[in-house]
């Protein structure tokens, strides 16, 4: 007979077990470092892997997981730089994506040469045959732009075709078609713009798409004004077409809401934003995200954590909590 002491441990891990078997809880940062403008995938076996905008002396940082809430820091993703960006600092806004037995990761560099078009970033290509890596630059850069314009890259593939959408710094978020191979924009295709930021309280300036497709509509979550620092002011907005290259209409205009933020700064977190997505075993939408905890905020530290929420819907609209990053426990994705 087993005594009280070690029946109540029995129970916890019966009830731990199950809360995991359900999918369990977790609490806002699922990732408590510097990890920003995540986007998370699942590979083909059947792991999660998390990538982030340069931090702790890695290009590009990778983390793992088994569940989207436990999250392993990995380290460096990208360990070399391209030769069209040796002597920059700044290697941002990763998209990784599995194709076949390749995954493909799109990130944006300052250019050295200022050669290209614009001088300014460029999104650039690389690949390899692990998802933790090392991912190894394809050669030349696919897109450049003027300043930071050309940032953020976003692919994905829709109507058998594959598209790469960018944009920052005050301009429009753009898209164009890609080449079969995934290295070059399609020959004979020209950028269209799919969003325009305007004089309206976090739109000044847009970046940071994220494209999903859901029951055949394509919704375009983007983020802005400003991600970063003493001054951050940052939050999710979203629009939908029927078209993965537009016209994009947005929640506000469509729906005659105030705006058309979805996710904005709460007492717990501040400047959320640059999200990705996942969608569970039960079908369920999570969105990856990064923010700013308000105690480190004002303590002047400024890193973004890794956070996740669940993505609802009404009325063919997404939506998160009360519109801000949840903090207290709640029921964990289902994996």
């Amino acid at each position: 007979m087993l005594s009280p002491l070690a029946f109540c441990a029995v129970v916890v891990q019966l009830i731990a077990l199950l809360c995991h078997v359900r999918g369990g809880v977790y609490t806002n940062p699922v990732l408590p470092r510097d990890f920003p403008d995540p986007v998370v995938m699942q590979a083909s076996n059947g792991l999660f892997y998390a990538y982030g905008t340069q931090s702790a002396g890695c290009h590009i940082q990778v983390a793992m997981s088994s569940d989207l809430v436990t999250w392993a820091w990995k380290g460096e993703a990208l360990p070399h730089k391209p030769k069209w960006a040796l002597n920059s600092t700044n290697f941002w806004a990763p998209d990784v994506q599995q194709h076949g037995d390749t995954f493909y990761m799109y990130f944006a560099s300052a250019q050295d040469s200022k050669t290209h078009e614009g001088g300014g970033f460029c999104v650039g290509l690389a690949t390899a045959t692990s998802p933790l890596g090392p991912f190894e630059d394809v050669g030349d850069s696919v897109v450049c732009g003027v300043d930071f314009s050309v940032i953020d890259p976003k692919s994905i593939d829709a109507g058998g075709k594959t598209y790469l959408y960018w944009g920052s710094n005050s301009k429009p978020l753009m898209v164009q078609e890609l080449s079969p191979d995934r290295k070059t924009l399609a020959p004979g295709t020209t950028a269209r713009a799919v969003m325009y930021p305007t004089s309206e309280k976090y739109q000044r300036l847009i970046e940071g798409s994220w494209i999903e497709a859901v029951n055949g509509t394509y919704y375009l979550f983007f983020s802005g004004d400003n991600c970063c620092g003493a001054t951050a002011e940052y939050a999710v907005m979203v629009a939908r077409s029927s078209s993965p290259v537009g016209p994009f209409e947005t929640m506000q205009n469509a729906t005659g809401a105030p705006s058309s933020v979805m996710l904005q700064l709460s007492s717990s977190f501040i400047a959320p934003g640059h999200n990705s997505m996942i969608v569970d075993k039960q079908g369920k939408h999570w969105m990856f995200y990064h923010a700013i905890p308000v105690g480190n905020f004002k303590k002047n530290i400024y890193d973004r954590y890794l956070l996740m929420d669940e993505v609802q819907w009404k009325s063919g609209w997404p939506y998160i909590n009360k519109g801000e990053p949840s903090a207290g426990p709640i029921t964990a994705p289902v994996v």
